[in-house]
């Protein structure tokens, strides 16, 4: 257990920053591609931004929201959040929506649309308790057989009302599955994937320091990784910020970013140390923070 809270099911991805492409999808089939930043407030862990789906006029439609991959992953859990348009959780389908109806997967597509699609929940428990950022911890749904996949998409249907469905969060966990040339946070002793809860502080107080370790390793069957930057990306910041309460060190003293050279294909690095330094005005909630390892090139 991280704390109070259970620990993370699997991996968290990083869908916003790894090449993956979010779209919505409406009823007559129009994909628009998400931009960057709207990506990025579908991960974190905030209910006060979102994406929009569906017209607010089109009562009784649908619409849904989608990311296909770079590469395979194995999808093991989501966590799916809903707000109406005008702030605030949702109140039952009086509000707007029924509720979140169907998680629908695909092995092929390359599009969001073409592909062949496997239903695998209807419906997705939908969470209306998101302005409580621990929901995110708590409320994680599995996904029957772990399915092998390049996209997804979640539904919505409208009810009758004018009020707009909003996604709060879109939460994916798994692991890539497919061979590619990518870095990964590895166990700081043994040859493993670094664990889920490996980087979790749990509960703990302000005013107090702690540290803990991993290292990287190169999942390349042939190319090298060169100049590799391990650094801190935020996901939910606050104020002061959690992220800049975190910083790395290699050996030769702590900063924000580290770099830790080249890795041949297989190779892992030495051992990197996070520490977290909490102040006496440290912001109570549930926070997260990216760790990132990045190379230059790769030859």
């Amino acid at each position: 257990m991280a704390g109070a809270y259970p620990d993370l099911p699997n991996n968290r991805m990083a869908w916003h920053l790894d090449g993956s492409v979010g779209i919505t999808i409406s009823q007559s089939n129009v994909v628009n591609v998400l931009s960057g930043e709207q990506m990025a407030t579908l991960n974190d862990e905030l209910t006060a931004t979102g994406v929009e789906m569906g017209d607010a006029n089109d009562f009784n439609g649908w619409s849904r929201l989608g990311v296909v991959f770079p590469e395979d992953r194995q999808l093991t859990h989501v966590f799916v959040s809903y707000r109406g348009d005008g702030g605030g959780g949702l109140t039952g389908p009086s509000r707007f929506p029924t509720n979140p109806d169907y998680l629908f997967t695909s092995p092929d597509t390359t599009n969001g649309l073409d592909g062949t699609w496997t239903q695998r929940l209807n419906p997705i428990p939908w969470n209306t308790s998101f302005q409580d950022p621990t929901q995110s911890r708590l409320s994680t749904v599995a996904v029957p057989t772990s399915p092998t996949v390049r996209g997804l998409y979640i539904g919505v249907v409208k009810g009758v009302s004018s009020s707009e469905p909003v996604l709060s969060a879109l939460h994916l966990y798994g692991k890539i599955t497919a061979a590619t040339d990518r870095l990964e946070l590895w166990h700081p002793t043994s040859d493993v994937r670094l664990a889920p809860a490996a980087l979790d502080w749990g509960n703990t107080p302000r005013s107090t320091t702690a540290t803990t370790t991993f290292r990287v390793k190169n999942r390349s069957a042939s190319l090298t990784a060169n100049s590799i930057t391990v650094s801190l990306v935020d996901s939910t910041d606050s104020s002061p910020s959690f992220t800049d309460a975190h910083d790395l060190d290699i050996g030769s003293g702590y900063a924000a970013t580290q770099n830790i050279g080249n890795l041949e294909a297989g190779a892992i690095s030495g051992v990197i140390t996070l520490r977290r330094t909490w102040s006496s005005t440290q912001p109570l909630s549930a926070w997260a923070t990216i760790v990132r390892a990045q190379a230059s090139s790769w030859t």
